[in-house]
């Protein structure tokens, strides 16, 4: 399964003029920890809740805060692993999906991630096994 398979299209996306004070609402609204930024298609970064509540004036749009962005992304003919590596990595529950091209696709939430985890370890189904792999000493 690739990342572009679990493309949730629900999420929100900001766009430059939107305001601080809108994307709390939308962080808050949507339980996210993280929100892309676009341009049209053009990806521009993610902004995090922390950094928004470090902002004093809520009602300025979030360009005037672009120095925050952060532009990870992973492509849509990843894995579904890689994009959970990256919510871990990056300490956020979504993960933004760009084309080959640099379109944004959308996102993927951890929460979808993690049913697809459970799928794919067959968790789900009856008689399922998960296999855990020690060395001797740590018995």
């Amino acid at each position: 399964m690739l990342a572009k398979d679990l493309i949730n299209n629900n999420i929100p996306r900001l766009q430059l003029d939107d305001s601080v004070v809108k994307a709390k609402q939308l962080m808050n609204d949507f339980k996210l920890t993280h929100l892309s930024v676009v341009n049209e298609k053009k990806f521009l970064g993610t902004i995090s809740e922390e950094d928004l509540l470090d902002v004093e004036e809520e009602k300025i749009p979030i360009e005037l805060i672009q120095e925050h962005f952060n532009t990870a992304f992973i492509f849509d003919d990843v894995h579904f692993l890689n994009a959970l590596s990256f919510c871990n990595k990056m300490d956020s529950n979504i993960a933004p999906v760009l084309s080959k091209n640099g379109d944004f696709v959308g996102v993927v939430t951890s929460t979808d991630l993690l049913k697809a985890m459970g799928d794919f370890s067959g968790a789900n189904e009856i008689g399922g096994l998960i296999m855990l792999e020690m060395e001797p000493i740590h018995f």
